[in-house]
């Protein structure tokens, strides 16, 4: 995918500067694609650092755990926009502290699995 950004011409002290804005990746982190020796690593993924305000590669494990529940995220909202277009609707996931019901099958089962032991 391609990086968006949004780039303006600003002037402090008498004299221009670039500023460029990068956007957050649509859907999926964006790799970079060559290599420039000793300012970037191809096929490295590039964040802003919690330390300091800088861009760096991907420093730590909580880092790219970040990084992938993001995409994670970012995907689970396009599928379910998509499922909505499609007219496929979506249905409350229960609470953990509401148990679900066992339907006659269940039943069934767990009784045919516990045989004698009942």
């Amino acid at each position: 995918p391609s990086i968006s950004f949004d780039l303006e011409v600003q002037e402090y002290d008498g004299k221009n500067y670039v500023v460029l804005e990068i956007h957050v990746f649509e859907q999926l982190p964006i790799l970079c694609k060559k290599d420039y020796p000793e300012v970037l690593r191809r096929g490295a993924c590039y964040v802003r650092s919690r330390r300091k305000p800088e861009t760096t590669e991907i420093p730590t494990q909580e880092d790219m755990r970040d990084l992938l529940d993001l995409a994670i995220e970012k995907g689970l909202r396009k599928y379910v926009t998509l499922a909505y277009r499609a007219g496929v609707g979506l249905v409350p996931i229960p609470t953990v502290t509401a148990p679900l019901p066992a339907t006659t099958i269940d039943q069934e089962l767990y009784d045919k699995e516990l045989g004698d032991l009942k």
